[in-house]
């Protein structure tokens, strides 16, 4: 059995409702407990220190240590440098 088409007044609702709910989202989705979920930025380097990091995460990469992304690299320069209160452990 096929359904009837809406008629427009009950679409309408149906669009304010859906409207109304997508404009009370959050731009991270859902709101999660977790206050060290971690997420996406953008950041402007010059191209001689994204180099340098790149090659400095690269090292740390083939020789096992700590800190093997650009990321941990960023993070963990500005929880020693004071910027940011973290745990101060390595990745």
């Amino acid at each position: 059995m096929v359904n009837p088409p809406r008629g427009p007044a009950h679409l309408c609702q149906e669009i304010e409702s859906t409207t109304r709910s997508l404009a009370d989202r959050t731009y991270r989705g859902a709101e999660s407990s977790m206050d060290f979920a971690m997420r996406p930025i953008t950041i402007n380097l010059p191209t001689w220190m994204i180099h340098d990091l790149e090659e400095i995460a690269l090292k740390n990469k083939r020789s096992k240590g700590a800190n093997r992304s650009v990321s941990a690299l960023v993070r963990y320069a500005l929880i020693e440098s004071g910027v940011l209160a973290g745990n101060g452990t390595c990745e």
